[in-house]
């Protein structure tokens, strides 16, 4: 942290003062949003040792269909509108400088406020839509499973519009436990196409075994031509998910081929390709998670000529990371190293990230917490300046 301003000290040091103090204030146990309702069970059944990260009972539970993996088959009437519905609200302070100016973040917002509405349908059905409404406008996603089996084996379609590779996946590619993913997950790394893993439309057709691996291949919609709206093109998938413990540590391996067309305004109608191969890992000793990742990208027939002086470009990035969550409360201290390579042929693009942060429940792990987070980006150019910068977070969902 050398280098940081005084006020950036300042709101670091009292809001770690205040995670602190909140570390020795007991937890009691109560019923989560929605399905906690509906089991009527605590949120660390489907979210031990730290929300959101789902453990493997909630991976199931998703992979389900929103519902018990033994209730496969077996109607689900809605009797309860409060079992179905759920709300989120942040609130955040942000500040990001970099090291030869002024601050250029520095501001308390409310960066998203969600309304959930999620369970099973039928026999073999179960849905999950979510209208968001963010500084950039309104958004929507809505997640669709059909599930054909037993608990022990099952197959299934998923229909997504919005979470389809991240955000319930195992070991990396799910949720973040702090403010920010993982920069080669959030922004991707390759120089010529600007692909990431965050939202996607499209679907998937999977086989589930015994609750813990789940083998799937699917479609999305390709990038729109030259920024616009039209996708004129499918991407495709493969991705397999193993389970290998019970808090939901794992292994992810993805493979994604995909198209990107009108890269360069000045070549409209050129199509170019990308490649991206995934491999993600995590493992629990107890309380204590250690995480890591690996992301190589190809970029494949750029129009040479404005933008590009090569037809193709390749780059990479993996992280390191860890996490303690003590279990009387629920504090959970973590941290993160990533390295992101956008061209691994131009010798001084790179870019190294350093994380730290802390969570803390104020009422109890899913209905008030507090995050704080902290990162320095160090890019490899001699001489260019670093950025840091702190948010803290207040989220309440119910």
């Amino acid at each position: 942290m050398t280098g940081m301003n005084r006020s950036l000290r300042q709101a670091l040091t009292a809001t770690l003062a205040a995670a602190m103090m909140l570390a020795f204030v007991p937890s009691n146990a109560h019923a989560i949003p929605a399905w906690a309702r509906k089991y009527n069970m605590n949120c660390t059944g489907c979210h031990y040792p730290v929300p959101p990260v789902l453990n493997a009972d909630g991976l199931a539970f998703k992979w389900a269909g929103y519902r018990m993996p033994d209730q496969i088959g077996t109607a689900v009437e809605v009797t309860k509108i409060g079992d179905y519905f759920a709300a989120r609200g942040i609130l955040q302070y942000a500040y990001e400088k970099s090291s030869d100016a002024a601050a250029d973040v520095n501001q308390i917002s409310v960066p998203e406020v969600n309304l959930f509405a999620a369970g099973p349908l039928g026999k073999w059905f179960g849905a999950f839509a979510e209208v968001a409404v963010e500084a950039e406008g309104t958004g929507t996603a809505l997640q669709v499973y059909g599930d054909w089996g037993k608990e022990d084996g099952f197959w299934s379609l998923h229909v997504d519009q919005g979470h389809l590779l991240a955000e319930g996946a195992v070991a990396g590619l799910d949720r973040s436990i702090g403010v920010n993913a993982p920069l080669p997950i959030d922004m991707g790394i390759g120089s010529g196409i600007a692909f990431g893993f965050g939202d996607h439309t499209g679907m998937d057709f999977s086989r589930v075994f015994n609750k813990k691996d789940r083998l799937a291949i699917g479609i999305a919609n390709s990038m729109p031509a030259g920024g616009g709206s039209t996708r004129p093109r499918q991407d495709f998938f493969i991705s397999n998910q193993l389970i290998w413990d019970a808090k939901g540590g794992g292994l992810n391996v993805l493979g994604y081929v995909g198209n990107a067309s009108g890269v360069d305004p000045d070549f409209v109608d050129a199509t170019s390709h990308f490649y991206r191969i995934v491999a993600t890992a995590s493992h629990y000793f107890g309380t204590f998670q250690a995480n890591g990742g690996y992301v190589y990208g190809e970029d494949t027939d750029l129009p040479v000529g404005n933008l590009f002086t090569t037809t193709s470009v390749t780059g990479q990035s993996y992280w390191l990371g860890a996490g303690y969550t003590f279990a009387q409360n629920y504090l959970t201290f973590y941290g993160r190293w990533e390295y992101v390579d956008p061209n691994k042929s131009v010798s001084d693009d790179a870019l190294t990230r350093y994380v730290i942060g802390g969570v803390v429940p104020l009422m109890t792990p899913q209905y008030l917490r507090l995050n704080l987070e902290y990162f320095h980006d160090a890019p490899q150019l001699s001489g260019a300046a670093t950025r840091q910068g702190v948010a803290i977070e207040l989220q309440a969902t119910y």
